[in-house]
Formats: structure tokens, C-alpha cells, sequence
């Protein structure tokens, strides 16, 4: 299928599907009881200021959505980096021999490395 054919209303069935997974769904309780506005802090005392938790939830969201658009990115740089190389991987008499999975594992182990040691300098920053 090409990038072209997927419509609007495809996506959000795609997406209403993934939302609907059984390991997603069993989180919206939990989900629904965060951002309600009955949020509890650790010492028991109710919080019940909408705008602090619609920020809570803001935020949430924010950095879920950064996390998975950021996955996706060094997934799409993966591949074109790789798309850019085939003529050289398919050249090169050493690199032919190895496994194709090796390099593909070696890579996206190097990109999670330096996603977690940024998100950990972040972190502490």
C-alpha cells in the first residue's frame, strides 16, 4: 500500500484498533481516573483544581507524543540511512556475509543508546 492511499478515515480506524488493543485498554481506567480531576497526591489530599490536572494531562500527552514522535524519526533515519547504503552494503564482499538482521540490531541498539543517554541528561539538567 502506498503512502498515498491511506485516507483520513483509514488512519482513525487504524488508530481506534490500536486504542482498542487489549494492552491499551485495560489503561483507560486508569487513564479516565487521572485526568478526571480526582487526582490524590502522595500524602492522600485531594487535588481538585481542574487546571492542574488538564496541565498534568497536557503534559502527559506531550511527552508520551514526543517519546513516540521521536521513536519514529530515528526509525525513518534508520531507513533511509540504510536506503542511501544498499548499493554499498550489497557490494562490500565482508559486509555481504553478515547477517542483515547484525546490522539492523547493531543500529537500532546504538539509536535507543543515545535516546536513552539524552532523555538522562535531559533528565538530570
Amino acid at each position: 500500500m502506498a503512502a498515498q492511499d491511506v485516507t483520513i478515515p483509514l488512519a482513525f480506524l487504524a488508530g481506534l484498533a490500536s486504542f482498542l488493543s487489549p494492552c491499551v485498554l485495560a489503561l483507560v481506567p486508569a487513564y479516565i481516573g487521572y485526568l478526571s480531576g480526582r487526582s490524590v497526591t502522595a500524602e492522600g489530599v485531594v487535588i481538585e483544581n481542574r487546571w492542574e490536572t488538564f496541565g498534568h494531562g497536557l503534559a502527559f500527552v506531550s511527552g508520551f507524543s514526543l517519546v513516540f514522535i521521536g521513536l519514529g524519526a530515528a526509525a525513518s533515519l534508520i531507513g533511509a540511512l540504510l536506503y542511501d547504503l544498499r548499493v554499498w552494503l550489497t557490494r562490500l564482499p565482508k559486509l555481504r556475509r553478515l547477517p542483515r538482521t547484525f546490522i539492523v540490531f547493531t543500529l537500532v541498539t546504538c539509536t535507543l543508546n543515545a535516546i536513552w543517554t539524552a532523555s538522562r541528561i535531559w533528565l538530570r539538567g
